[in-house]
């Protein structure tokens, strides 16, 4: 099965951004082609590290292009010093593995709670809390009779 790219965005001095999908996976990854004054090397990342960078216009374009794929899963943020938290939608498990451990990784100074929009299994749950991560669905995996 061929790699299936789709454009995401194209910066004012040439650098390209798509959305990459791995055959035989669901998991997906951003493309960045640089303009060739800045080398032109291309760089592959998940979907989940390109959405914590930032949020210039590629970001928002990468948001948009999401919006017609599920999200079933939610990263809250939520540092120790503030009541603001920042909330990162993800369309498969992979992806908020990747998430908690750059956080971590990053020293992140807070929770990183786990949401997800489908029955999590209890593999999923122990993963996020080894990962450092703390489920906060419903049943909080407490098993499936």
């Amino acid at each position: 099965m061929p790699t299936t790219e789709r454009a995401i965005y194209r910066s004012s001095n040439g650098d390209q951004w798509y959305l990459v999908e791995e055959p035989g996976s669901e998991r997906i990854f951003v493309r960045h082609q640089p303009n060739r004054a800045s080398g032109g090397q291309s760089s592959l990342v998940e979907v989940a590290d390109f959405l914590s960078e930032g949020h210039g216009p590629q970001h928002e374009a990468l948001l948009r292009l999401l919006g017609n794929v599920q999200m079933d899963w939610t990263v809250e943020l939520h540092p120790d010093d503030s009541d603001d938290a920042k909330m990162i939608d993800l369309p498969n498990f992979e992806a908020v593995l990747a998430c908690i451990k750059e956080h971590k990784e990053k020293g992140f100074p807070g929770t990183l709670g786990v949401h997800a929009r489908v029955q999590p299994t209890d593999e999923e749950r122990a993963a996020v809390i080894v990962a450092g991560g703390m489920p906060m669905w419903a049943d909080h995996g407490l098993g499936s009779d």
